[in-house]
């Protein structure tokens, strides 16, 4: 979609969640208005952008003290806030790692944050649970509309995490969708793929 509009609309989110009192749909909404700023390369306008750098300088500070428990806290609220770009990161920890390369690439590689390997780290979210967490939440969806397998990934010396997917539909489909471009199960899918970003690995 049009990254311009999807902002607006998010600000507009904002704006109207805050105006009704619901601080659910308005962190929702402040995030996803920072994601989009972040993926447009304008990190620095984001509205969570304040409580991201607040979050990272409580990661360095972790890193400095080789706190593991700190350090994953510091992660979640990243993940939660979004709002910053891998240089905000890389400019946090290098203190650290000027200080005590060797150290500090051992506690990060400790934690998960491998400086050194340059692999990728995937895990794939099983259908079941999947379909499982949205109909906890009141979204019933058939058989033929189960057909996402995402996964989520981590890139070396990152913490912004990425999702791709494996979607396939069922042969067995009804005729009418023989008549479209594209199977409608497999474009449902595809926003599926974004539960992968806020899973654990």
């Amino acid at each position: 979609g049009n990254p311009t509009v999807a902002l607006q609309a998010a600000q507009q989110s904002i704006s109207a969640a805050s105006k009704a009192g619901d601080s659910a749909t308005e962190e929702q909404a402040r995030r996803l208005a920072s994601s989009i700023c972040v993926e447009r390369g304008q990190a620095q306008a984001a509205p969570n952008r304040a409580a991201a750098m607040e979050a990272i300088r409580e990661l360095a500070a972790a890193v400095r003290a080789q706190r593991a428990d700190l350090f994953k806290v510091a992660v979640q609220r990243l993940e939660d806030l979004s709002g910053f770009d891998e240089s905000d990161v890389q400019e946090a920890l290098a203190p650290a790692l000027e200080e005590d390369e060797e150290g500090t690439e051992r506690f990060l590689r400790l934690v998960g944050f491998d400086t050194s390997t340059g692999k990728h780290r995937l895990k794939e979210i099983f259908k079941k649970s999947l379909y499982l967490d949205y109909r906890m939440t009141g979204l019933w969806y058939g058989p033929r509309f189960r057909n996402c397998r995402p996964n989520k990934i981590m890139r070396p010396n990152s913490l912004i995490p990425e999702a791709c997917a494996v979607v396939h539909a069922w042969d067995e489909q009804e005729d009418w969708c023989d008549a479209l471009a594209y199977h409608p199960g497999i474009i449902d899918s595809m926003q599926h793929t974004s539960t992968a970003l806020h899973q654990p690995m």
